[in-house]
């Protein structure tokens, strides 16, 4: 009975050898989804340890994504490897962990930083100029098709300006976020000097619905200018402080998952 549980250890780590050694670019086209949204260039290495020179997903380009594979984890039901990639000359870190079982992706440790310029050239935001670096700080993420992802972790906005014919200064931004078992996503939302005190709470359902709110005070250093745009973007007032309040499915934000 030993000779032969030796036996059958030693075929698998004999497959997985030969698995792991295989070259990168054998492999990783077969494992790319059929689509014309995403292409891969420079793919060198192995499943081991490799690299992919240019990864192009909906016109947005990652630089040099490297992977370094953890073996042992396929004999929990998984693939886990360290990953390493640049967007926009900002680095971008994590360690991700497939399940085999549950078909969940995990990203662990997910850091980056990126400036509020490019971003809003991501999100195609029309209006006045956004300024200040955003930093992603988030312990986990799990994404499963078709569903909410699950977060846990904060974004920073640092020195957070908003140009428009004048600068108004947001200050030190931050959304903390968390996820319950149940698959909602909740944030909290708030600011640190600046013109304006901002306090928010937001909530996304498993089912998508969400509900936002956000109360806006004016500071003393306030200018005329942001106080009027107040007045626009948040007419409902209560005592000194602006009230947004938003609800709807995701799908009415143009979002779809």
């Amino acid at each position: 009975m030993k000779t032969k549980n030796i036996f059958i250890a030693g075929a698998i780590s004999y497959f997985l050898f030969l698995l792991i050694l295989t070259p990168a670019a054998n492999i990783i086209p077969l494992l790319t989804p059929s689509s014309n949204k995403i292409s891969l260039h420079g793919i060198s290495g192995s499943l081991w340890s490799g690299e992919i020179d240019q990864v192009i997903f909906n016109k947005q380009k990652l630089q040099s994504l490297r992977w370094s594979l953890n073996p042992l984890s396929i004999f929990a039901a998984s693939i886990s490897t360290d990953l390493q990639t640049e967007y926009k000359g900002q680095s971008i870190s994590s360690q991700l962990e497939y399940s085999l079982i549950s078909k969940i992706i995990t990203l662990n440790d997910l850091q980056s930083s990126i400036k509020a310029t490019e971003l809003q050239k991501i999100l195609n935001l029309p209006f006045g100029q956004l300024d200040g670096e955003i930093n992603i700080d988030l312990h986990t993420v799990d994404l499963v098709a078709g569903k909410l992802p699950l977060i846990n972790g904060k974004i920073s906005w640092n020195n957070a300006k908003l140009s428009l014919s004048n600068t108004i200064s947001f200050g030190q931004l931050q959304l903390i976020l968390h996820s319950n078992d149940t698959g909602d996503l909740f944030g909290e939302l708030s600011n640190k000097q600046g013109e304006l005190s901002i306090q928010g709470d937001i909530k996304i359902l498993a089912n998508q619905r969400y509900t936002l709110d956000i109360k806006l005070k004016p500071r003393a250093n306030a200018s005329t200018e942001l106080k009027n745009i107040l007045t626009l973007v948040a007419p409902r007032k209560v005592k000194s402080e602006h009230i947004i309040h938003r609800a709807g499915h995701l799908r009415d934000l143009g979002i779809r998952l």
